[in-house]
């Protein structure tokens, strides 16, 4: 959720709680495209921001752990999940 305040007499600290994503503040009406653009920027970067990612586990029974990481230089992040592979038949395709 993204909040624009307009104007000197706005309650900052309730538009921030109700924009959990982002808030930003125009001092007044000619500031407002700009405003409006700045959250465009920032969904635009949120939307460009995800990737789906397939995966076909040689796996054919049990509980298993996969673990995933990335690395962008210095930027660096992982997450662990298990997964039931007792159905897998191994007749895996990815699209």
């Amino acid at each position: 959720i993204y909040t624009i305040g307009l104007g000197q007499e706005i309650d900052e600290g309730t538009l921030r709680a109700i924009g959990k994503t982002s808030f930003v503040s125009a001092v007044n009406i000619g500031e407002l495209l700009d405003k409006f653009k700045e959250i465009g920027d920032l969904i635009n970067g949120k939307a460009n921001s995800y990737y789906l990612l397939e995966y076909c586990s040689p796996k054919r029974n049990g509980s298993n752990q996969l673990t995933i990481e990335a690395n962008k230089g210095a930027l660096k992040g992982s997450s662990n999940t298990f997964f039931d592979a007792s159905d897998f038949n191994g007749s895996c395709s990815l699209q």
